[in-house]
């Protein structure tokens, strides 16, 4: 099937640009939350080889210096043997204007096969459940990993549990969506962008998960855990400028 899309529904709010100011960090010193998309990585190699600037600084926590956007920038720098990378400081932990929220996974194919792939997860277990509310307080409350939501009124709502931690279940559970070949993973940003994909048929299901707090994330970093890829969607109140940073700088600072 096709590489996963994503949908962002909410159009983004006119921020101000701002020249914000950045240091080159030792790459060993920032430390990643997410997993890495491999195609994501590669054309970020492609981009900064072929051009031989980086133009982008990553945005890190001063709490334990977790990247927070430039997964693919620091593992690709890293790749290439380079020592340092641009990067901006920010306050994370208590600074009320930088926001996280998630991504929903979508599933374009058949309903019926998308349940019998996540019936043959063996490290996993289905509550079905005929209330949507009780799905969505469930995964509120972290004591599911996922709610699977769609619209088949001849089927129940999925309630994905198990004993493993709720955010290493959804590694688990979208390794086996990636790898299977009748159906497609999508991310959109919102609760109602995924209820309108289902509504105009565009999709056959989505997840529901909570988005994990900051102190969760500097915490799970710190501890050298990741989350699955597209866990987070980080806000800012602004946008940064772009840099022109030689990449020679970077693999010979």
């Amino acid at each position: 099937m096709p590489e996963f899309v994503e949908i962002r529904t909410e159009p983004e709010e006119e921020k101000p640009e701002l020249d914000v100011p950045f240091e080159l960090l030792n790459l060993d010193l920032l430390k990643p939350h997410e997993e890495l998309d491999p195609n994501e990585l590669e054309a970020f190699i492609e981009s900064v080889t072929g051009s031989g600037i980086f133009w982008k600084a990553a945005l890190i926590s001063k709490e334990g210096y977790v990247i927070l956007d430039g997964h693919h920038r620091w593992a690709g720098l890293k790749k290439l043997n380079a020592k340092v990378m641009p990067c901006i400081l920010l306050d994370y932990i208590n600074n009320p204007e930088v926001k996280v929220y998630t991504w929903y996974p979508f599933i374009i194919g058949s309903l019926n096969h998308l349940i019998k792939v996540l019936e043959n997860i063996k490290e996993v277990e289905l509550i079905y459940e005929n209330n949507k509310n009780v799905v969505f307080e469930m995964v509120k409350n972290m004591e599911a990993a996922f709610g699977l939501i769609h619209s088949n009124s001849n089927k129940d709502f999925i309630i994905i549990t198990g004993n493993d931690d709720p955010y290493d279940l959804q590694k688990i559970i979208i390794k086996h969506l990636i790898n299977d070949q009748e159906i497609q993973l999508g991310y959109i940003d919102t609760i109602k962008g995924a209820e309108d994909l289902i509504s105009q048929g565009k999709a056959v299901a989505y997840f529901v998960r909570r988005a994990p707090t900051k102190q969760e994330i500097v915490e799970r970093a710190s501890r050298g855990k990741v989350y699955p890829p597209k866990t987070t969607r980080h806000s800012l109140p602004f946008v940064p400028k772009k840099i022109h940073v030689p990449l020679e700088k970077l693999l010979n600072p």
